[in-house]
């Protein structure tokens, strides 16, 4: 009978350096968060409805929150997910 592979992350020395790596990141984003203005936060550079700087940091959580949810369900649990569209008029 054939085994699953093992998930790196199970093992205690791969752990530390992931879960380090995602404090590090975590962190840089929540300073970047803290410098950016309301307005900023409204703002994007794209020309057709892409979105703003406030859905790109909504949309990288969402992210994280699924990797969460597929891999660690009760890690998970109870999180919020954030909206990342806007409704729009259909196109003519």
């Amino acid at each position: 009978m054939a085994t699953e592979p093992k998930s790196p992350a199970s093992d205690p020395a791969t752990l530390e350096p992931i879960l380090q790596a995602w404090r590090t990141n975590q962190r840089i984003n929540l300073r970047l968060l803290q410098q950016i203005s309301p307005e900023g936060l409204r703002d994007t550079l794209s020309q057709r409805g892409g979105r703003s700087v406030a859905r790109q940091f909504a949309h990288l959580h969402n992210v994280r929150l699924w990797h969460l949810d597929t891999r660690a369900k009760a890690l998970a649990k109870g999180a919020h997910k954030f909206a990342t569209r806007t409704s729009r008029a259909p196109r003519s």
